[in-house]
């Protein structure tokens, strides 16, 4: 037992490392030049993606979010990276063609950061047989990084 409990801390020591890494090469960021951290703009499209054989895991707005661009770079980002706002929710889209399920509401305090408009691809390992797959909304931040890890074990969904 704990051997398996030393696994844990050390994947999810290496999760908070690794999670969200940006390519920067090969990084396509889709931002208006012409925005500010003041302009606002509506957008309710998913922003972090989970996939394994039995179905998706889904971060997206509950009913509306906003974003806007960081504006001036601190520990939270660059001047251009998005901050998304509003009410989230993680989802599970089973592959089966079953309808979609809550998993969580997000904080109501929960806001997003990254470099780009793209979804972030959850980072996924496998123990057994199950898959984890860790979510860190922020990919850098001031202090600590703040990471959600969701299990599926042969298409049984925990958090």
């Amino acid at each position: 037992m704990r051997i398996k409990m030393a696994l844990m801390v050390t994947i999810f020591a290496l999760l908070s490392a690794c999670v969200n890494s940006v390519d920067k090469e090969n990084l396509a960021i889709h931002v208006n030049n012409d925005t500010t951290a003041e302009a606002k703009r509506e957008d309710n499209s998913i922003r972090a993606i989970g996939t394994n054989q039995d179905g998706r895991l889904l971060v997206k707005p509950a009913s509306q979010a906003n974003v806007a661009t960081l504006g001036a770079s601190s520990c939270l980002g660059v001047d251009s990276d998005l901050r998304w706002s509003g009410d989230y929710e993680m989802l599970w889209e089973p592959t089966s063609g079953g309808a979609s399920r809550k998993v969580m509401t997000f904080p109501i305090d929960f806001e997003i950061v990254q470099p780009s408009d793209v979804p972030v691809k959850m980072q996924k390992f496998t123990l057994g047989t199950t898959d984890l797959f860790a979510y860190v909304p922020r990919y850098t931040d001031c202090h600590a990084l703040e990471t959600y890890l969701f299990g599926i074990n042969v298409g049984r969904l925990s958090q």
